[in-house]
């Protein structure tokens, strides 16, 4: 069932995107949501905040993992 997930930006600005909960589960510490949407795949949100997407997950991959392979390469330790 596809429902509309708000996020608030400001007082006068925010954003929502038509999709289906996957799952949703409360921790003792916070909220946890995995939404289907058509346009960015799978969405993440803790408390209610968007997280990451399947869409933005490059922009995650690339910052975490170029960095060390770069370092990797130059570094004797990990060169075989």
């Amino acid at each position: 069932m596809s429902e509309k997930i708000f996020e608030r930006l400001n007082d006068a600005s925010g954003v929502y995107f038509d999709g289906s909960l996957v799952e949703r589960r409360q921790t003792p510490f916070q909220l946890l949501e995995v939404y289907e949407t058509p346009e960015l795949g799978r969405i993440f949100r803790l408390d209610g905040f968007n997280m990451t997407s399947e869409r933005d997950e490059f922009f995650y991959h690339e910052n975490l993992l170029r960095s060390f392979s770069d370092e990797a390469s130059s570094s004797p330790f990990w060169q075989l």
